[in-house]
C-alpha cells in the first residue's frame, strides 16, 4: 500500500521539500492566469496543485454542496489498542533522565524504547508481530487504548481529519480532563510529548504518521500508521 512517502519516525518527513505559491485567478472566459495576468509558469507533467476559493464562487450549486459538505467514516472501533511512537533520546540525557526519574516516569520511556527494539528484531516472536517498517533506534513505542470509536471527517475533498475521542495512555498519570481520559489522539500526542520527550521544544505532532495500530492476518501481526488505514479507507 502507498503510504504518500512517509518514513516511521521522520515527523518532518518533507522538511527537505521546497513550496511555492502561485497567486492565480480566472479571466472572463474561466481561464487561469497569474493574478496580475500573465500566464501561469510551465509545470512538470503531472504537477499536483491545489484550488482555494470561496465557496460561492463555484457556479454550479449541486457541486458547491458537495464539496461543502461534511463526511464521516469510522476508522477504529472503541477499545483499540494503538502505539504511540516517542522519542526515547531523554534516556541518554543525564538532566533530563533524573528529571524523569524524580517523577517516576523514566521507567515508562525505557519500557517503551524496549518495547519498540523488540518490535525492531524481526525474530522475536512478540506476540504484537513486527513493525511494517523500522522504527528509528531512539525511539519507542508507548500503548493507547480507545475509550471511544475514532471516526475520521472531513469538508468535501479536503484531506481527512480525527474527530476527538476518549482514550487512555495507561502508563501516564491521568489526564487533567474531567473524565479523566485524553481528549482526542492529538490531545495525548501533545501530553506524551510534554511528559516524556523533554528534549522538545514543541510537542505537536501528526497523529496520522505518529500512531501505529496492529494488523492481523494468518501470516502474524503487522504494526501499521495510522495514515495506512486512513488511505485503505478513503480508496475503499
Amino acid at each position: 500500500m502507498t503510504v504518500r512517502g512517509y518514513t516511521l519516525g521522520d515527523f518532518s518527513a518533507e522538511a527537505g521539500i521546497e513550496y511555492v505559491v502561485i497567486h492565480a485567478r480566472a479571466d472572463g472566459q474561466g481561464r487561469f492566469t497569474q493574478a496580475n495576468g500573465l500566464p501561469l509558469p510551465a509545470l512538470q507533467p503531472g504537477a499536483a496543485v491545489q484550488l482555494r476559493l470561496r465557496a460561492t464562487q463555484l457556479q454550479d450549486r449541486e457541486q458547491r454542496k458537495s464539496l461543502t459538505t461534511w463526511e464521516a467514516r469510522p476508522l477504529l472501533p472503541a477499545s483499540q489498542v494503538l502505539f504511540a511512537v516517542v522519542d526515547a533520546r531523554a534516556l541518554h540525557e543525564p538532566a533530563h533522565a533524573e528529571r524523569l526519574e524524580a517523577l517516576g516516569l523514566l521507567d515508562v520511556l525505557g519500557q517503551a524504547w524496549r518495547l519498540a527494539d523488540h518490535f525492531r528484531q524481526r525474530d522475536s516472536g512478540m506476540t504484537y508481530g513486527t513493525l511494517s517498517q523500522g522504527t528509528k533506534y531512539h525511539e519507542g513505542l508507548l500503548e493507547l487504548r480507545l475509550e471511544e470509536p475514532l471516526v475520521m471527517e472531513r469538508k468535501g475533498l479536503k484531506t481527512y481529519r480525527l474527530k476527538p475521542c476518549l482514550c487512555r495512555v495507561p502508563a501516564l498519570p491521568n489526564a487533567s480532563s474531567d473524565s479523566g481520559h485524553d481528549r482526542s489522539l492529538n490531545h495525548a500526542l501533545t501530553r506524551i510529548s510534554e511528559t516524556l520527550e523533554l528534549h522538545r521544544i514543541s510537542h505537536t505532532g501528526n497523529a496520522f504518521t505518529r500512531y501505529l495500530v496492529l494488523e492481523q492476518s494468518q501470516a502474524g501481526g503487522l504494526l501499521r500508521r495510522l495514515v495506512d488505514w486512513r488511505d485503505r479507507v478513503e480508496s475503499g
